[in-house]
């Protein structure tokens, strides 16, 4: 019943986005205008892909809402909810297969994950060694890594948020950090990092750049990058524009589009189901 009442509360904000983002794209021809909702760290590239597709295809209007419905919300948003497109920020897990049994992923890219901090705090780069005794507590104040004295708050994801679970895959040790706080959504996190003294926190870093008051951390040896993509029902199989779909993001164009904006591309069958 929770799990009803969430989708259905996130269906309700999209189909508010619609109406007030959307308007151009209702009344264009119906084949060709759709809404692309779901998971936040997918945004960027769901946003690329919408100028790069709109551009090779003639026609077509795509609107991509800036707010996030969260992972769930994109399967629900192209199966129950009867929509062409949704995204995700995540592969799909046993229990989003479960849940949403028509769904069919088509792997887009890779979004690389980030650090950050407050431009004013005057950080700029941590070594591998700092940011892990930052994250298992050793150093508390930014002063034993050159900032100013003050204590180093840590802002975090919840359990389960596929930005926290993409760092925690290439970081074990991740996953005890203890947070002073934890945001539900990808742009709170951002602008609490901006504004809470002291903050530290983490994103896509495709998110990150485009927020003005933040720098991103340069850590050396730090990789973490989190697998995004597009649902569609099976009762859409045999759409014209879904063909069009698979195979433009295994064009050419795509991969360089992918590469220009600092995405990673989705290489193998091993990648596209991690």
């Amino acid at each position: 019943m929770r799990v009803f009442k969430n989708v259905m509360m996130w269906m309700s904000v999209a189909c508010i986005m619609i109406v007030h983002c959307a308007a151009s794209a209702q009344e264009a021809d119906d084949a060709k205008s759709f809404v692309i909702a779901g998971a936040g760290p997918s945004t960027q590239v769901i946003e690329l892909l919408a100028r790069e597709f709109q551009a090779a295809h003639a026609g077509y209007t795509i609107v991509v809402p800036p707010k996030s419905i969260k992972h769930a919300g994109g399967l629900a948003w192209a199966t129950t909810g009867g929509q062409l497109f949704g995204r995700t920020g995540r592969p799909l897990s046993t229990e989003d297969r479960d849940a949403f049994p028509t769904a069919v992923e088509l792997p887009l890219a890779r979004v690389k994950m980030a650090f950050a901090v407050s431009k004013e705090l005057g950080v700029s780069a941590l070594t591998l060694e700092q940011w892990t005794d930052i994250y298992t507590g050793t150093l508390g104040n930014w002063k034993d890594v050159g900032g100013p004295d003050m204590p180093i708050m840590l802002l975090g994801r919840a359990q389960g948020e596929s930005v926290l679970t993409a760092i925690c895959n290439a970081f074990p040790f991740f996953g005890e950090t203890t947070f002073v706080k934890i945001y539900d959504k990808e742009h709170r996190i951002i602008k609490a990092t901006a504004k809470v003294p002291g903050a530290i926190g983490f994103s896509s870093k495709t998110e990150l750049a485009a927020a003005q008051d933040l720098t991103i951390l340069t850590i050396e040896g730090f990789q973490a990058s989190l697998r995004v993509a597009l649902v569609y029902d099976t009762a859409h199989e045999t759409d014209e524009t879904v063909t069009l779909m698979k195979a433009f993001i295994r064009s050419e164009r795509w991969r360089s589009a992918l590469e220009a904006h600092d995405f990673l591309p989705v290489d193998n069958e091993e990648d596209e189901n991690s």
